[in-house]
């Protein structure tokens, strides 16, 4: 049995890490076959100050802790995403002044960060 108790004010990042970590440009692809979606893409040949050249979740803590690690693959996950939101799709406009969700969308201006 786990011991809940060890993961009492404690932060672990669940990401895939290495074994599931793409580019946006794979995951552009993926997203692609995904939705059946094609948009156009173009590079830019500068990085801009805001560009994360890489990004890799490191779920070592998590794993040391209670042995998890991510089963899905990075289409997994995306297809898991791209079903709920067909599956949700009346929630696109939360964030729409006009919408079923209006206490929602108040409630998250308001404790916005």
């Amino acid at each position: 049995m786990l011991d809940f108790t060890s993961f009492e004010n404690a932060t672990f990042n669940v990401g895939g890490g290495i074994d599931v970590s793409v580019s946006l440009f794979e995951l552009t692809q993926i997203c692609q076959k995904v939705t059946g979606n094609i948009i156009p893409i173009e590079s830019i040949p500068e990085t801009r100050i805001a560009d994360v050249p890489i990004y890799i979740t490191d779920n070592s803590r998590i794993t040391s802790q209670c042995n998890w690690k991510s089963q899905k693959s990075a289409e997994d996950i995306v297809q898991d995403i791209f079903a709920w939101l067909t599956e949700n799709e009346k929630c696109s406009n939360i964030f729409s002044p006009d919408n079923e969700f209006s206490h929602c969308n108040r409630f998250f201006r308001t404790h916005r960060r």
